[in-house]
Order: C-alpha cells, then structure tokens, then sequence
C-alpha cells in the first residue's frame, strides 16, 4: 500500500519539478529574446538601429568571406530639410515623417533580403544582396521615387513641394 502511494506521489513531484524547470528555461529565453529586440529595434520607424547594424555587419563579414560571388548593396540616405521640417512641423510632425518613410521602405522592399536600419536622426542605412552595378542603381531609383509619392507636403524653405531624399550607395563584395 505504501509503494501504491509513494510512488505515484513522487513521480507526480519529480515530474512537476521538471515541467517547472523546462517552463523557467523557456520564460527566460523568451525574456532574453524580448530584450535584445528592445536592445536592436529603433522604437519609433520599427526599423533596426546601429547596435544591429554592428552585428548584422560582423555576420554578413563572417559568412560571405570566401565567396566573391555575394555582393552587397549599401545605400544610406537622409530625409532633405528635415531640421526645417521639424521647426515647421514640431517633432510630432518630425516622427509621422520618420515613420512614413520607413514604412514606405519596407512596403517598396517586401523582401527579407533587404535590411533597413535607422542610422540616425533622419538618416537611415540599407543593405541588400544585389547582382549587379546597374541592379543597385535601380534599387536606388526605387526608393527614391518610393518615399516621393508619398507626397509628404515639404517645409516652405524647402526647394520641393514634397519630402524628398538624399541617397548614396555603393556595391561591394
């Protein structure tokens, strides 16, 4: 009768210990993954910030060494007057611009192979696998007719009648 009852008991404790023990782990990996998204995500454009960049440039260094057949696309572009953007429209006006821009950006490059990080202010990097020199230029061209059909109206000192962009790029193994 006591083996009857102990050992169903005990293996009802040692089992619960367990699912305890697996729970905890799990809990703590999704804390873990939680916090290196707060760590790596700009809050604001939802867009990866310098921190990620670092990484994703350390990675990318790592696994593309040995193949020259990999070339990257690296474009950063900033929005044009947007200081007087902000003076004209407050920042709440400065943060609906960020954030339009970077949801344009994500909308024209649906692609998981395009990476978009907020560089700064109003100063964004991008970097995207590209087969060639004239592929990049039209990547390039792509976004910048992009973000100006938004037809986010401009600043009055501003040389346009919309939000436009400056953008550089380079191509590179």
């Amino acid at each position: 009768l006591f083996v009857a009852i102990f050992l169903p008991v005990v293996s009802y404790f040692i089992i619960s210990i367990l699912f305890y023990a697996e729970t905890q782990r799990y809990c703590e990996e999704l804390r873990n993954e939680a916090l290196y998204n707060t760590a790596t995500y700009d809050e604001l454009t939802l867009c990866r910030n310098r921190y990620a960049l670092k990484d994703a440039i350390e990675k990318y260094s790592k696994n593309h060494a040995d193949d020259s057949k990999e070339k990257l696309l690296v474009m950063m572009f900033d929005i044009d007057n947007f200081k007087q953007y902000n003076d004209q429209y407050s920042h709440i006006g400065g943060d609906y611009c960020l954030k339009a821009i970077a949801d344009c950006v994500r909308k024209a490059f649906p692609s998981p192979a395009l990476e978009c990080y907020r560089y700064g202010g109003e100063e964004f990097l991008l970097l995207q696998e590209a087969e060639s020199l004239e592929e990049s230029k039209g990547i390039i061209e792509r976004l910048r007719l992009a973000v100006q059909s938004l037809k986010i109206g401009a600043p009055k000192e501003a040389p346009y009648e919309y939000v436009t962009i400056s953008v550089g790029g380079t191509f590179v193994n």
